[in-house]
C-alpha cells in the first residue's frame, strides 16, 4: 500500500502537466481589443480614482508566444497604473501567451493637478516580442473640480459656480437651513456605493433647495453622473439622487437637467 501513493502522485503530476503548453518563442503577432490602439479614459476629476479600463491581448500567431517585456512607459511615476493577469506592477518580464488565448490588462488612474487648470495626461503601454514592439497611448482628460466628500452644508449656502462640483458621499441640507444652487452650476455625482452596495452620493434635503434662481434666463443646472464618455451619457442609476424628508420644505427647481439618477 505504502508503494501505491508515489506512483499514484507521479501518475496526477503527469496528468496535470500533459496539457501545459511549452516551446514558448520570442517572436509572433499581438492583437488588441482596442482598435485604435489607444487606451482612453473617460474625463477623470482631480484627486479621483478613476474607473477601471480593459484591454485584451490577444496572441495572433500559429504559435506559443513569450512576450519578453510588458510595461508602462512612465513606470512608478506615472498616474496610471497597471494590473496584468491580476499581477499588478507597472512591468512585467517574459510573459508567456498560448497559442490561440489571450490575457487581459486592467488599467487606473488617479491624478492631483493645479487649481483651475485642466491637463490632458498622456503615457504609453509597451511590449516587446523579440524584435517587434508595440506602443498603445493611454490618454485621460483631467478636471479641476471643487471636491465635496459626505459633507454636511454650512445653513447658508451657495454653490459654486466658477468650476465644476465633484459629490462623492452626501451632500446634507440641515433642518431650517437653505442650500442655493445657482443657474449654470455643474454637480457631478460619483458610483459611490455603501455597505449594501446601494449607490450612496446624493443630495439629502431636510431643510430648503433653492436651484436655478428664478428660473428666467441663465444657463441650466446639471445634476449627473461623473463619467462623462457617451456610453455613461444616458445610462440610469448612477447616483442616489436628490432626496426630500418630510420636514423639508419651501423647496423650488428652476432650469435644471437632472439625470443618471435612481428613483
Amino acid at each position: 500500500l505504502l508503494a501505491f501513493w508515489p506512483a499514484l502522485i507521479a501518475l496526477m503530476l503527469w496528468l496535470s502537466g500533459c496539457d501545459r503548453p511549452v516551446n514558448f518563442e520570442r517572436s509572433g503577432a499581438l492583437g488588441f481589443s482596442e482598435v485604435n490602439d489607444s487606451i482612453i479614459f473617460d474625463t477623470i476629476f482631480t484627486t479621483v480614482n478613476s474607473p477601471t479600463e480593459r484591454l485584451f491581448i490577444y496572441n495572433r500567431s500559429g504559435h506559443n508566444v513569450e512576450v519578453s517585456n510588458i510595461r508602462i512607459a512612465g513606470g512608478d511615476d506615472s498616474p496610471f497604473k497597471l494590473i496584468l493577469d491580476g499581477v499588478t506592477g507597472q512591468t512585467h518580464d517574459n510573459v508567456r501567451i498560448a497559442k490561440g488565448d489571450s490575457m487581459y490588462a486592467f488599467f487606473s488612474m488617479k491624478k492631483t493637478i493645479p487649481p483651475g487648470a485642466d491637463e490632458d495626461v498622456v503615457d504609453q503601454f509597451l511590449l516587446t516580442v523579440g524584435e517587434t514592439h508595440y506602443k498603445l497611448i493611454i490618454y485621460a482628460r483631467v478636471l479641476d473640480a471643487h471636491i465635496m466628500r459626505d459633507t454636511v452644508l454650512p445653513c447658508e449656502y451657495t454653490m459654486p459656480v466658477d468650476q465644476p462640483v465633484l459629490v462623492d458621499g452626501y451632500l446634507y441640507v440641515d433642518t431650517n437651513c437653505t442650500c442655493r444652487i445657482p443657474a449654470g452650476a455643474k454637480l457631478y455625482f460619483t458610483p459611490r456605493k455603501d455597505d449594501r452596495y446601494n449607490f450612496f452620493s446624493q443630495i439629502y434635503v431636510d431643510g430648503t433647495l433653492l436651484v436655478g434662481g428664478d428660473g428666467v434666463g441663465g444657463p441650466q443646472v446639471l445634476f449627473t453622473n461623473f463619467r462623462l464618455n457617451k456610453d455613461y451619457q444616458e445610462y440610469a442609476g448612477q447616483w442616489q439622487g436628490i432626496r426630500f424628508s418630510q420636514i423639508s420644505k419651501g423647496n423650488v427647481i428652476n432650469n435644471a437637467l437632472i439625470k443618471n439618477g435612481s428613483n
